[in-house]
């Protein structure tokens, strides 16, 4: 008698036509069911970019001091003209991009305090809080802002400084520009850091009024300002044209001022051979 040999093989019981139906069930997504989703989106997405009641219309800032609104709505506004995702517009409050703006903003302002708030549907609100900064300090191989005082803010990284020896007089030009604060190179290069008191803020107050006057009545540009150390009482200014003038800190600044104007009128004849003026010394005033 042979014994049957058990299959214990796996066995199919699927219903081939239930089989079929699920395909075709897979087969009708496939088709139908998400392109359609896909072209919703598009034309939902197509028709918030287009609508005109998530237009940004207003900017509100707040906060500002020095900083003008003007300055600083160009900037937001500039945002607003570039497209997101290659297609969307940051005109619209939905897609404006709040982190690319606030980089911008930090890259050419100081701010101790930004925030950027969209209320919906067509308002930003930028809240903003200054630090003050008054002139840039060269020191130790490295270059700091500081305020009225004379603290230092930070670290001014897009300065770079190169020296070169004419005479007894360092020269200093930098690469970027230098037209929104003075320059002061200390030539102890005495070790200071962020927060620190480097300077005294008369120091900071003569050189701002020193600078502002001049402007204002001269007809040359200042290059940079140079101390022999944080402590001393008197101050070098150089010009772009290369010759210097010499002041008393403790000294005001439209006397001193006044003075070398004076000088170059009726004194100077040619400022291609001048070397400095010096006005520390009251009434008595020498040059070279």
């Amino acid at each position: 008698m042979f014994k049957r040999k058990r299959d214990f093989s796996k066995k199919n019981f699927r219903n081939p036509f239930f089989l079929k139906k699920q395909k075709g069930r897979r087969n009708f997504w496939a088709k139908f069911v998400i392109p359609a989703a896909v072209l919703i989106l598009i034309i939902g997405l197509y028709y918030l970019n287009a609508s005109d009641s998530l237009r940004i219309k207003n900017i509100e800032i707040t906060g500002n001091e020095h900083i003008s609104q003007a300055q600083i709505k160009s900037l937001i506004l500039a945002q607003m003209a570039k497209s997101r995702f290659l297609v969307f517009s940051q005109n619209n409050i939905l897609f404006f991009n709040k982190r690319q703006v606030k980089n911008e903003l930090a890259k050419n302002y100081f701010f101790s305090e930004l925030k950027i708030q969209k209320k919906y549907f067509q308002t930003l609100a930028v809240a903003v809080k200054e630090k003050t900064v008054r002139v840039i300090w060269s020191g130790s191989e490295s270059k700091y802002y500081l305020d009225l005082t004379g603290q230092v803010l930070e670290k001014a990284e897009d300065y770079i400084v190169s020296q070169t020896e004419a005479g007894d007089t360092d020269l200093v030009r930098t690469q970027a520009v230098f037209s929104r604060y003075p320059l002061i190179l200390d030539k102890s290069n005495a070790p200071i850091s962020i927060g620190q008191k480097a300077v005294d803020e008369k120091l900071i107050d003569f050189v701002i009024s020193l600078t502002e006057f001049l402007k204002k009545n001269g007809d040359f540009n200042i290059s940079h300002y140079v101390l022999e150390n944080p402590q001393s009482q008197d101050i070098t200014l150089i010009t772009d044209e290369g010759w210097e003038a010499r002041f008393k800190i403790a000294e005001p600044v439209k006397t001193q001022g006044g003075m070398l104007l004076v000088v170059l009128v009726q004194k100077i004849k040619d400022r291609k051979t001048l070397q400095y003026i010096d006005l520390r010394f009251g009434e008595k005033v020498f040059y070279q």
